[in-house]
């Protein structure tokens, strides 16, 4: 019951995170500015569009963190990943 619970906890946080990644990316991607707006902080458009293309290079590469990590922390702790691990290293005898 307890592995449920923290199952669904988990799976609940990584949907979550990966969703407002995707809001944010969509957000970035329909930003507009006006000239007075680009004055008003001494920023060209050139600037502007850079800005916008490392942020969302940076919430793809957050979505892409939060699978892998996802995928690695129930392999190890669904699907006795850790004894795996432990009898792998058991097996080339890295500690004798």
């Amino acid at each position: 019951m307890i592995d449920l619970f923290i199952y669904l906890i988990i799976s609940l946080y990584i949907l979550i995170k990966i969703v407002l990644d995707i809001y944010q990316i969509r957000y970035i991607q329909s930003a507009t500015i006006s000239n007075e707006e680009l004055e008003l902080f001494s920023v060209d458009s050139d600037y502007f569009k850079k800005s916008n293309s490392y942020n969302i290079g940076k919430l793809y590469i957050s979505i892409i963190n939060m699978i892998v990590t996802a995928v690695l922390l129930y392999y190890f702790i669904f699907f006795e990943g850790i004894s795996y691990f432990s009898k792998s290293i058991e097996n080339i005898n890295i500690f004798n």
